[in-house]
């Protein structure tokens, strides 16, 4: 039961991200964490 939920948990986040990235290749967090020395 918990692995099925975490798996689907997992793909949703996934699925966010590459959509977030599609969208904007570099994530605000990414560009932050360039900035830093």
């Amino acid at each position: 039961m918990m692995e099925k939920f975490v798996e689907k948990m997992m793909g949703q986040a996934l699925r966010q991200y590459s959509r977030n990235v599609a969208i904007d290749p570099l994530s605000p967090y990414e560009k932050q964490s360039l900035k830093q020395p």
